[in-house]
């Protein structure tokens, strides 16, 4: 998930939320920033969210967030979670 484009995110998490039963629960690791932006990772490019941001594409794929975590380490990039659970839909 981190080396998907921003504009690729909504496909990835549509296609998360087809595999889950309603209330199925989804956590999301990502590296936080304070925007979207791509940087140089190892393996290939990766991008920084802010947490906001990433539960806001959450919500538009129909989860509900129902907990985030970030935290940094001197001399590593932040870290983020959000666990969500796939919403009901009538």
């Amino acid at each position: 998930m981190i080396h998907t484009a921003p504009d690729r995110m909504q496909t990835l998490l549509a296609e998360s939320a087809r595999c889950l039963a309603p209330r199925g629960s989804l956590f999301v690791g990502f590296f936080a920033g304070s925007r979207v932006e791509l940087f140089g990772q190892a393996v290939t490019t990766a991008y920084f969210w802010p947490v906001d941001e990433m539960a806001s594409e959450l919500e538009r794929a129909g989860f509900q967030v129902v907990g985030t975590h970030t935290r940094g380490d001197p001399g590593s990039r932040r870290h983020a979670d959000i666990t969500a659970v796939l919403r009901c839909h009538p």
